[in-house]
């Protein structure tokens, strides 16, 4: 309230029928804005429903008024006192540390970090559909925020460095499960020369995505190319779905320690 410089006062429990007007508004907003009942995938279409709708709703004209919502705002608005500058951010704030299995926890939950930040202190800001980390006023990983208890989310590219070091664990490690990479992965790196070759296949994920990355195994497959720059030469010569920009992965000193029994 104090960002906005308005002043809360509050109806004695259980007595609402102290704010008749705020009581008259919600059933105002249900009637109006809410009929007919919005159909939407996400909360940003109900967002944006909501805007056509209001301002629809300035057209209208109350009965016994003279001029429609939209005009008598028109009036008012030049009474009003400007917006703060900065938006306040609807967030539940906290400084936690980075475990050893380079994750953070918020609210019982368990979200990936970028390795190098392991032992160090960042800022979690937490709004009702993500979570974003930040490292001294720069964010470094955003994601969907979890409502279970003790859940984890993983981003294999955050691991990728230590299976560099541990090509064997790739198989086995709980960030390379969690991906759940499909069996025409599995079945291509089964035929590989090396573990460390399999290890290179999940940073063609990271730079290409899962459909350009399945689309080069088949190809390379299909000459008999079963190798990692195989697949990386199928790639450069294709035209293979929509490419996100390429992620660039640090080396760390940070040793493995059971991220396979993670």
């Amino acid at each position: 309230m104090v960002h906005y410089a308005t002043q809360a006062k509050f109806c004695n429990p259980g007595k609402a029928n102290e704010k008749g007007l705020v009581e008259g508004l919600v059933r105002w907003f249900r009637q109006n804005i809410l009929v007919p009942v919005p159909r939407v995938d996400t909360y940003e279409e109900l967002n944006q429903l909501f805007v056509e709708r209001g301002l629809a709703y300035q057209a209208h004209k109350i009965r016994g008024r003279s001029k429609t919502v939209g005009e008598y705002f028109a009036i008012e608005r030049d009474k009003l006192i400007p917006l703060p500058l900065q938006r306040m951010e609807p967030i539940r704030q906290a400084i936690v540390r980075c475990n050893t299995f380079s994750t953070i926890c918020f609210d019982t939950n368990r979200y990936p970090v970028p390795i190098e930040y392991v032992g160090k202190e960042v800022t979690v800001k937490a709004g009702v559909f993500g979570v974003f980390i930040w490292y001294r006023g720069k964010q470094i990983v955003s994601h969907p925020r979890l409502y279970e208890r003790n859940g984890v989310q993983y981003k294999l590219e955050h691991y990728l460095p230590l299976l560099e070091k541990k090509p064997r664990a790739a198989w086995n490690a709980q960030p390379v499960k969690a991906v759940g990479l499909p069996s025409a992965f599995w079945d291509f790196a089964k035929k590989l020369g090396s573990d460390y070759e399999v290890v290179k296949l999940p940073k063609l994920l990271a730079d290409h995505g899962m459909p350009a990355l399945l689309a080069g195994i088949e190809a390379a497959a299909s000459v008999g190319s079963y190798a990692y720059e195989g697949v990386r030469t199928k790639l450069e010569q294709g035209h293979y779905a929509t490419m996100p920009s390429p992620i660039r992965f640090k080396s760390s000193r940070l040793t493995f320690r059971r991220m396979i029994a993670c």
